[in-house]
């Protein structure tokens, strides 16, 4: 399977896929989102104030706070920040 970049601009995830990403990238929830977008400052959100689901209902309805880019390979996901993260994605994979 190739290595599929989220285009969440373009596509915008639901509350449900955000939780398979965060699941495959094997992080909070908190860790997919850039509080330093303007946005983020606009909203007055608050990381200590939003649950999960809350969290993932904001960055649906506002995807520019998604940290980007995610790239995905089959049941697994990285930030590409450093581009490096994401090069195991790549790598062949031996067949089950």
């Amino acid at each position: 399977m190739e290595p599929e970049i989220v285009r969440y601009l373009d596509d915008r995830p639901t509350p449900e896929r955000l939780r398979e990403i965060v699941e495959m990238l094997g992080l909070s929830a908190s860790r997919l989102v850039r509080t330093g977008e303007k946005a983020w400052t606009d909203l007055g959100l608050d990381l200590d104030r939003l649950d999960d689901e809350s969290l993932f209902q904001v960055l649906s309805e506002n995807p520019v706070l998604i940290e980007r880019p995610i790239v995905i390979a089959g049941d697994k996901a990285r930030i590409g920040r450093p581009p490096e993260a994401v090069l195991e994605l790549f790598e062949k994979r031996s067949p089950a």
